[in-house]
C-alpha cells in the first residue's frame, strides 16, 4: 500500500514547452505518464485502486491543499476495491459543460473478461464544471468485490477514457492481484516467493459448510443443528473481521426470532460462546427485540455484564424494514436478512434504492448516491445469481414505472444472463 499527495488546488498545470498538460506534485514537480496516470491536451486522468472506501472519501472530502489517497495493488477474496477516476481540465462545449465518459474492462488471470462496465459517466453536459485547476473525482465507478470462485492470480484493470467534445481517449491502466487466503499486504507489488506475507490457514470444510448454511438458511430454517450452527459462527471466527460483523448480526437476530420460545432452553448455551465476541451475542438477542431475548438481557443485568447490556441498550433496536438506506452497510444487513427470513421485502427495499438520483449539485450526496447504486446493482446481481427467489424479485421491475430503477435493473438482469452464459463474469 502506498501514499500519494496530490495537489487539490492548482493540481493540474499546463507546462508551457510541451504539447500535453501534466500533472505536477505539490512541489511542482512534473509527474510523467504512467499506465494509470495520463495527460492529453488540457485534460489529466488518474485510475485508483482503493481499498478502503471510508477512508477514502473522508480524506477526499476534508479540505487540504494535499489529499492522501492509499491505494492497493492486491487484496484477498471476499475484500472489495472500488475503481474511481480523478481528473481535471476537461474540454467544454459552446454552453460551457463538458461529457466525459469510460468503459471498464477487467481481465482476470486467464486472460478472459471477468467484467466489460461501458459507457460510464466520469462528467454529463448536466453537471457543473469547475475551473481545469481543480481535481474532480469522476462521477460513476465501479465496486469490484471477489469472492471464493474467482480465480487467484492477477487482475488487470483497463479504463479507456473519452472526451465527446475534443473527440480523443487515453486508456488508463492498473493491476491487482487476488490471494486466496488473508494476508496482511505491506507492499504496493506483490512479493517474490521468499518475501510472501505469513498467510492464515485457508477456510476449513467446517467454515465453508457455515458459509453455505448461512447463505440459504432461509431454504431450510431451524433445521437441528441451529443452536450448534450459531455457536459455530463464533468459535470458527466470523465474527472477527470488522465489515462482517453488522450483517451477522442482523443475520442472527432474525434466527432468535425465528426460534423466539426456545430461547429459555438455548440461553447457557447461547452465552458459552469465547468471551471475546460475547458482545456480539448481546448486540443481537438485543436486536431480536422478542420477550424472551428481552428476559434474557434484563437477566443479564444482574451479573457482570449489566454495564455492556445497558450500554446496548442506549439505542433502539434497528427496523430493517423501515430503516433509511443511506450506506452500504445497510444493504448488507437486507441481504443478510433476507438470507436469513427469505423476506422478499428486504431485496424490493434494495432494489428501491435503484431511484436515487445521481444528476445532483451537492458532491457529496451525489457521491453517496453512487455508491448505493452501484453496491445495490452489484449486490442484485451477485445474489440473482444465486438465488431464484432474488432473480424473480428483480425481473419484477423491469417494467417499473421509475425510470432509473428500470434503467438499473434491466442492466441488473443482463449482467446475470451474461454470466449464465459465460460471456461476462459478475
Amino acid at each position: 500500500m502506498k501514499k500519494i499527495s496530490i495537489l487539490i488546488v492548482a493540481a493540474f498545470l499546463l507546462s508551457g514547452s510541451s504539447l500535453y498538460a501534466k500533472w505536477k506534485d505539490k512541489q511542482g514537480n512534473i509527474i510523467e505518464d504512467t499506465e494509470s496516470i495520463k495527460s492529453h491536451g488540457d485534460f489529466g486522468a488518474q485510475l485508483l485502486l482503493i481499498g478502503d472506501e471510508k477512508t477514502f472519501f473522508k480524506n477526499w472530502n476534508t479540505p487540504s491543499h494535499t489529499v492522501n489517497l492509499d491505494t492497493i495493488s492486491a487484496l484477498n477474496r471476499g475484500d472489495s476495491v472500488i475503481t474511481p477516476i480523478i481528473f481535471a481540465g476537461c474540454t467544454k462545449n459552446s454552453e460551457g459543460k463538458c461529457h466525459i465518459t469510460v468503459d471498464y474492462q477487467m481481465i482476470q488471470p486467464d486472460n478472459k473478461d471477468y467484467a466489460v462496465i461501458p459507457n460510464m459517466t466520469i462528467i454529463s453536459p448536466k453537471m457543473p464544471v469547475h475551473s481545469n485547476d481543480i481535481l474532480e473525482l469522476g462521477l460513476e465507478y465501479p465496486k469490484f468485490v471477489f469472492e471464493p470462485q474467482d480465480p487467484t492470480g492477477q487482475y488487470t484493470l483497463h479504463a479507456k477514457i473519452t472526451d465527446h467534445i475534443k473527440g480523443a481517449t487515453i486508456t488508463l491502466t492498473q493491476h491487482l492481484t487476488l490471494y486466496d487466503n488473508n494476508i496482511t499486504i505491506k507492499q504496493e507489488k506483490p512479493a517474490s516467493e521468499d518475501q510472501r506475507p505469513s498467510q492464515l490457514p485457508p477456510p476449513n470444510e467446517k467454515q465453508k459448510a457455515l458459509s453455505q448454511w448461512l447463505t440459504y438458511f432461509y431454504q431450510h430454517p431451524n433445521t437441528p443443528d441451529t443452536l450448534q450452527n450459531i455457536q459455530a459462527m463464533f468459535t470458527e471466527g466470523f465474527f472477527n473481521k470488522t465489515n462482517s460483523v453488522a450483517p451477522l448480526i442482523m443475520f442472527l437476530a432474525d434466527v432468535l426470532r425465528q426460534n423466539e420460545k426456545k430461547l429459555p432452553k438455548w440461553k447457557n448455551d447461547l452465552l458459552s460462546i469465547p468471551e471475546e465476541t460475547q458482545k456480539y451475542m448481546l448486540i443481537s438477542l438485543y436486536e431480536a427485540n422478542t420477550p424472551n431475548s428481552k428476559v434474557i438481557l434484563e437477566e443479564l443485568k444482574r451479573t457482570n455484564q449489566k454495564s455492556l447490556v445497558e450500554h446496548i441498550q442506549q439505542n433502539p433496536p434497528i427496523d430493517l424494514k423501515t430503516v433509511p438506506i443511506t450506506s452500504p452497510a445497510i444493504l448488507d444487513m437486507l441481504w443478510a436478512t433476507f438470507m436469513a427470513s427469505g423476506d422478499e421485502l428486504y431485496v424490493k427495499r434494495i432494489v428501491e434504492t435503484l431511484s436515487l438520483s445521481t444528476d445532483l449539485e451537492d458532491r457529496n450526496q451525489r457521491i453517496n448516491n453512487l455508491l448505493l447504486i452501484g453496491s445495490a446493482k452489484w449486490s442484485l446481481a451477485s445474489n440473482a445469481i444465486q438465488h431464484p427467489l432474488v432473480l424473480t424479485v428483480c425481473k419484477r421491475y423491469q417494467n417499473s414505472k421509475d425510470p432509473n430503477i428500470k434503467k438499473h435493473i434491466l442492466e441488473v438482469l443482463k449482467n446475470v444472463d451474461n454470466h449464465n452464459n459465460k460471456e461476462v463474469k459478475i
